[in-house]
This record gives C-alpha cells, structure tokens and sequence, in this order.
C-alpha cells in the first residue's frame, strides 16, 4: 500500500511535466486512483479490526470455557445492620402509635 501511495505522488509530480491539454484528464484520474487507494485502506483496516474482534471473542471463549467452576464454600450475608435498622424502625413506629394514642386520649 505504501508503494503505491508513493508512487501516486510521484505521478502527481509528473503530471506538471505533461501538456496543459492533457494535464486536467491525468490529474483526474490520479485524483481518482488516490481515492480509491484510501477506500481500499479503509476497507483493509476495518476488515482486520473485525478479525481482531472475532479472535479476540474466541479467546474469550475458549478462557471460559475451560474454566473450572467451584461451589462457594463461604456465603454469608452480613445481616446486622439491616436487623439494626428494621428493629429502630419498629421502636419509631411504636413511638408514633403511643403518641397518637395519647393526643387521642386528650
């Protein structure tokens, strides 16, 4: 791809060395050729991103696949806090009723 990028800019010097009748229709189809030389690295570098994509996916994979998946031998859920808080929760809630009931009685 390098060869060819450099030899249109080789043909981009010659042109000037060509007759001013025929310099707009060579320029063109330089013009042209360069054109198509970045659709084709384009093209080229989207194709071997999407092949890194896809090895990349099998790596991925094959890693989990061959894993060796275990039991979890420690679950424990820490459940002090949420006791903590549902038994503080009752207690307002108790405060609240005794309130009430007092402004009722009054």
């Amino acid at each position: 791809m390098d060869i060819i990028y450099q030899n249109c800019n080789r043909l981009d010097i010659l042109i000037n060395k060509e007759p001013p009748a025929r310099r707009n229709n060579i320029k063109y189809k330089v013009d042209q050729l360069k054109y198509d030389l970045k659709h084709v690295q384009n093209s080229l570098a989207i194709l071997q991103q999407r092949r890194c994509v896809r090895e990349r996916e099998k790596e991925e994979r094959e890693a989990l696949l061959s894993r060796n998946f275990t039991t979890n031998d420690d679950t424990s859920i820490f459940l002090d806090y949420e006791l903590h808080h549902h038994d503080k929760l009752g207690e307002s809630n108790r405060a609240l009723d005794e309130l009430l009931g007092a402004g009722g009685s009054i």
